[in-house]
Parts: C-alpha cells; sequence; structure tokens
C-alpha cells in the first residue's frame, strides 16, 4: 500500500508540475456574474462555443497545484467519460484534451492521453492487481477445515480444476 501511494503521488506530481509548465493562464475561472471579457469562454477567445466552455469546466485549470491535482483526479476517475469519450473523428476524443488543445496546439492531447495510459491503465491496474492478491492469499489462509475437506474430497474423485 506505501508503495502505491508513493508511486501515485510521484506519477501527480510529475504530471500536475508538466501541466503547469504546458496550460498555466491559458484557462480562467470566472464567477457567473462577472463582466470581465471572455468569461463565458473560461478567459480565452479559442474557447469560444467550445464543449469546454459550454460544459463550465473553467474551473479545471491547471494555474496551481490543488487545480492541477483536481484535474488529474477527474481524469484518473475517468469524469464525465460518457460525455468527453467519443469514437466518431468529427466529434472531441476527450473533452479536457480538446479544451487546453485549443488554448495551446493540438499535440497537448498528447499530455491527456500519455496521463490516462501510465495512471488510469497501468498504475490503477496495478493497484487493484495487489488488491485481489492480497484477498486471495488471506482467502487461501483462512480456509476452514470443511472447505479443505471438500476440496480433497473433489480431488479424490478427479473432479477438481489443477492449479
Amino acid at each position: 500500500s506505501r508503495q502505491w501511494d508513493f508511486s501515485s503521488q510521484v506519477v501527480y506530481c510529475v504530471f500536475a508540475t508538466v501541466g503547469m509548465e504546458l496550460f498555466h493562464g491559458k484557462i480562467q475561472f470566472f464567477p457567473a456574474n462577472s463582466n470581465a471579457p471572455h468569461a463565458l469562454e473560461c478567459g480565452n477567445p479559442a474557447l469560444k462555443d467550445s464543449l469546454f466552455a459550454r460544459g463550465k469546466y473553467c474551473k479545471n485549470n491547471f494555474n496551481n497545484f490543488a487545480s492541477s491535482f483536481i484535474v488529474l483526479m477527474e481524469l484518473t476517475v475517468v469524469n464525465q467519460w460518457h460525455d468527453i469519450l467519443s469514437l466518431l473523428p468529427l466529434t472531441p476524443i476527450i473533452l479536457f484534451a480538446n479544451g487546453f488543445a485549443n488554448v495551446t496546439v493540438q499535440p497537448a492531447k498528447l499530455y491527456f492521453i500519455a496521463f490516462h495510459i501510465v495512471m488510469v491503465i497501468i498504475i490503477v491496474n496495478i493497484f487493484v492487481s495487489f488488491i485481489l492478491e492480497a484477498f486471495f492469499v488471506e482467502y487461501s489462509l483462512e480456509k476452514s477445515e470443511v472447505e479443505t475437506a471438500i476440496e480433497q474430497k473433489i480431488q479424490e474423485l478427479g473432479m477438481g480444476v489443477q492449479e
């Protein structure tokens, strides 16, 4: 568990730092009653009529470490995945990636794809496998005498699955 905590914190810190370097100040949050120019576009005219601005994701930015962690956590838990992910070529692949790519450059999407691969696909799966392994080890150590006797009888009859 400590290994999981350390490795996930390192990944979050690295991606948060890189995200702040790439996207700091590109997206701003303004209160609903703000009269600031481009307040409806998250402070950036490049987001005019975008799904990012219409979805009110302006608070999701990389302007500070806390906001960066929130964005990364939302990406880890695959927030709004049913709205964000689409396999059609004419629609956005990832809402966050498109929002930040619109205010920087299109290859910025690679940052979000890399985070998804590293954090969601690799590290979270390793964490889940550790939990399952611990469960199976604990389960196999705490078998009752009845369960052990039943398993022996099944093996004697040749009906069991060989490990």
